[in-house]
């Protein structure tokens, strides 16, 4: 024999076909409200309706942002989940006041360097090589007291013609 259900595990919509509140075990006399012309297949009931997971079942995710139809009554709504409070975190680097002013600067100091270094390169690019020559010898030249003598005597006499 099953386990008899508490009424917090069930789900607000499920009734019976009979009597106002469902039976609490798989039964053909359970319905759902949302659904009413819907056989109840008794998986579904013991899983979902009768089973604490209610939440998760289609028809009632649907029915969540609805008003009730108007073929039901005595039902009430299924109280509304307590909101989630979103645990504290801390901003993000890219969602900071400074962070998109820095960035254009940044951006802007970069741009600015490329361009100085690629008319750095351009001009190196397009001055003429200049190869290094050795140094001119250094002429030392000294004052002298007498006159050079611009021709040696000759050593040899000349040859005289006798014809």
């Amino acid at each position: 024999m099953p386990e008899p259900i508490s009424g917090a595990q069930v789900c607000p919509y499920l009734r019976g076909r009979r009597q106002a509140s469902p039976v609490l075990m798989p039964s053909d006399d359970n319905h759902c409200v949302l659904a009413a012309s819907i056989h109840l297949p008794h998986a579904q009931q013991s899983r979902f309706c009768l089973g604490g997971r209610y939440a998760a079942c289609s028809r009632y995710k649907r029915q969540r942002d609805r008003p009730l139809p108007k073929y039901v009554v005595g039902v009430r709504p299924a109280p509304a989940p307590p909101p989630v409070q979103a645990p504290e975190r801390p901003t993000l680097l890219w969602r900071r006041s400074w962070f998109r002013p820095a960035l254009l600067w940044g951006l802007a100091v970069v741009f600015a360097l490329l361009v100085i270094m690629a008319w750095r390169w351009q001009e190196q690019r397009t001055q003429p090589r200049i190869t290094p020559r050795p140094p001119l010898p250094t002429i030392i030249a000294l004052p002298t007291a007498e006159a050079p003598t611009i021709f040696d005597p000759p050593s040899v006499r000349p040859v005289e013609n006798s014809d």
